[in-house]
């Protein structure tokens, strides 16, 4: 379990460095890092290849491309809703998010029917937000009002500031491999990283726990 020690007195290196290491070195925190890194590198580019998708396996033209895209919206909005019903951010939301994901975005890829594929992009967007949400309030409520910000930072880094590397390598093997390969390569990668996250939160779920509940607000 990591302590805090003496706040920073203004040092803007000393304070980052202070949420970086609460960050990677609390379990409760590190899980979602975790989570988030991997599907973030790797999964949430998937908007970048969905006019190839529409162009090359679909043999859709714009219209079809707009109906691709209200579905992923359509389906995060429906999340939303439901998700503001709820009273907690939990393990299994977290996990059934991120797995959820990863299933659908490799339904996708193994889809050659526009109107399968429409239905796919829906709980796509629907395991998308889920998964987005209770990850950003898991990791809110997993660290101290003094080092939120930073930590939630770093949240951003790894959640939108790692798609273009992400989005290169897509591109990347799409053109050398093809969309559907490209797009079923990361969904691998993005459930290996839900597995690695599973494996992570059972062998410390007691540590996990126990920073979880230092960390809430009295």
């Amino acid at each position: 379990l990591y302590r805090v020690g003496k706040q920073a007195a203004g040092n803007p290196l000393v304070e980052l460095r202070e949420g970086l290491s609460y960050a990677f070195r609390t379990p409760s925190a590190l899980l979602i890092i975790i989570l988030v890194a991997i599907i973030g590198t790797f999964g949430y580019n998937f908007t970048v290849v969905l006019p190839l998708l529409a162009r090359y396996v679909l043999h859709q033209g714009s219209a079809g491309l707009g109906f691709m895209t209200a579905a992923v919206g359509l389906g995060a909005l429906i999340s939303a809703l439901a998700l503001a019903g709820r009273k907690a951010a939990t393990k299994e939301m977290l996990f059934a998010g991120g797995g959820g994901f990863a299933l659908m975005l490799a339904a996708v890829a193994l889809s050659q029917w526009f109107a399968v594929t429409l239905l796919f992009l829906l709980l796509l967007g629907i395991a998308n937000t889920a998964f987005a949400a209770t990850a950003n309030t898991s990791l809110q409520l997993a660290t101290p009002d003094h080092l939120r910000g930073r930590v939630m930072s770093l949240y951003m880094l790894l959640f939108a500031g790692s798609t273009p590397i992400g989005g290169f390598l897509t591109g990347f093997m799409a053109e050398h491999l093809g969309v559907s390969t490209a797009i079923g390569i990361n969904a691998s990668v993005c459930a290996l990283g839900v597995a690695a996250g599973l494996l992570y939160y059972f062998s410390h779920r007691g540590k996990i726990a126990a920073s979880a509940i230092s960390a809430a607000p009295a």
